[in-house]
């Protein structure tokens, strides 16, 4: 026993941190402090399995632990993010009260603007430039001629030379030194030339012989009138000379005249669009755009994708219309579809024609019922014998026949039997016409037109009703009466020759 007690005694002494750690505050001094070890292994044993239970839960809750300080960061974070958005709440809310008091403010610069606008342009915009500035516009203008004069006085021997040498350019169609040394020099000369004639006009078959250059550039401004009536290759040598240009037309008046046959056009349109043959559709779209047997200069210069009727493209729509009275103006609103057209015509307060408008019968529309069964060769002798008859009510109204009407028509042939017929009675002359066909008159206005619609019982109507162009011109080229004479029940079948008639009965009146 006493060997044992030395040996364990030995095995403690060399094992002293191990059996501390697994029998704690125990003694082996003794025998019997050895006879304990059993009972408290036993009592180890049988609590290891608690211990071992224990320590799994402190594992999982220290992982719940960290689990927890990552939501409580990120709780936090979003404490401190909620706190800085309703910082930045209560800043908008302050600059949101800011705005709403400087809205409110415009608002009432807005409506007392919107008041003044609708005090001073109840009239429009012209009216009341016309009213407040126009003298203020018109002195300004003649201070700058003033002032431009002066510079000509200064500048005089260079501007009359020229002069003279840009009337010999044009004379002289030959190239010679002189010639050449003017072309040369020709920003120079026009700027000269530009101070005596600021503005030119000319005829597009004219145009090049102003300045015979291929210069670009030479004109600053290009403004073309009657654009739907030009084909676009004849507007190209202006255009490629010009900076900047102004195109002005409607594609819903009359189109350029092509004196071709429709064989021709189709033998133009194979051979030169051959190259997208595959696609009929799309070489007809193409052969629209580009044609000139088709298109013309508005509806390049408006981007426009066919020539539809109603494709205007990319325009400024002009929509004030002052020349017709509204009578007048409604035929050829409903004819050519003008849906955005406000007229804004108005008797003059000195216009003089008034009165014989209100002695002839205070309506701006008539018709005359010419019947015969079929007019011959183009020609309508009982049209033109009824409108002798209108013409002497017109006169006896107190209307000056030399200056106040026009007579219209859709053919050649009853033209020459009208200018035949009436030249010295409405003072027709070569260089004043006032007879002639809806062509001759597009750009042109009278204070009453007479437009001989050449038609009989049997006649087709279709030429002036396969489309709006025709008609549209005819009755807008009137500006206090427009009179049709025909048969009226062949016209009522027309498309738009029936728009027509049913305006001129409903808001006119009958001339037997």
């Amino acid at each position: 026993m006493r060997k044992l007690s030395t040996i364990i005694k030995n095995f403690i002494a060399s094992n002293k941190d191990l059996v501390k750690r697994c029998f704690v505050d125990l003694e082996f001094n003794t025998i019997d402090d050895i006879l304990r070890i059993p009972g408290k292994i036993e009592y180890f044993h049988a609590n290891i399995s608690k211990v071992a239970t224990t320590l799994g839960e402190c594992e999982k809750f220290d992982f719940l632990y960290n689990e927890f300080q990552k939501f409580e960061n990120k709780y936090n974070k979003r404490i401190d993010d909620t706190n800085t958005t309703i910082k930045n709440i209560e800043s908008l809310k302050i600059k949101l009260e800011q705005y709403e008091k400087s809205l409110l403010k415009n608002k009432e610069v807005l409506e007392d603007n919107v008041s003044l606008y609708y005090k001073n342009y109840k009239d429009g915009f012209l009216t009341y430039f016309k009213n407040k500035y126009h003298a203020k516009n018109a002195k300004l203008f003649a201070l700058s001629l003033e002032y431009i004069w002066q510079i000509i006085l200064k500048n005089k021997k260079e501007i009359i030379k020229s002069l003279e040498e840009w009337e010999y350019s044009m004379k002289i169609f030959k190239s010679d030194d002189r010639k050449s040394e003017f072309l040369k020099n020709l920003e120079y000369h026009k700027k000269n030339i530009s101070l005596v004639y600021p503005v030119m006009t000319t005829t597009l078959a004219s145009s090049l012989g102003l300045f015979f250059s291929p210069k670009p550039d030479i004109y600053d401004y290009l403004v073309v009138d009657e654009a739907g009536m030009i084909p676009p290759h004849l507007l190209f040598p202006l255009i490629t000379r010009s900076k900047r240009a102004v195109v002005v037309g409607d594609p819903k008046q009359l189109e350029p005249i092509i004196s071709i046959s429709d064989t021709q056009k189709e033998e133009y349109k194979e051979k030169t669009w051959d190259y997208i043959e595959e696609d009929k559709e799309k070489q007809f779209i193409e052969y629209q755009k580009f044609s000139p047997t088709m298109s013309t200069a508005y509806h390049r210069a408006a981007k426009c994708q066919s020539v539809e009727f109603d494709d205007i493209g990319d325009s400024i729509v002009l929509d004030e219309h002052r020349r017709c009275l509204k009578d007048i103006a409604d035929i050829f609103i409903d004819v050519a579809n003008y849906d955005k057209l406000h007229v804004k015509t108005q008797w003059g307060k000195d216009d003089k024609l008034q009165e014989s408008y209100d002695n002839f019968g205070g309506k701006s529309l008539y018709c005359s019922h010419v019947e015969i069964e079929a007019m011959n060769d183009n020609v309508n002798f009982e049209e033109i014998d009824r409108i002798e008859e209108i013409l002497e009510k017109i006169r006896l109204a107190g209307f000056d026949l030399e200056k106040d009407v026009g007579i219209i028509t859709p053919y050649r042939n009853q033209a020459s039997k009208l200018i035949t017929r009436y030249k010295k009675t409405i003072n027709h002359t070569r260089r004043l016409e006032k007879i002639g066909t809806v062509h001759k008159f597009q750009g042109a206005e009278f204070p009453i037109v007479i437009f001989s619609a050449t038609v009989g019982k049997n006649d087709s109507i279709n030429f002036i009703n396969s489309r709006p162009n025709m008609l549209n011109v005819a009755v807008s080229r009137a500006k206090y009466i427009f009179i049709v004479v025909g048969n009226i029940d062949a016209l009522k079948k027309g498309i738009y020759s029936g728009k027509m008639i049913a305006h001129a009965l409903a808001s006119g009146s009958i001339i037997d």
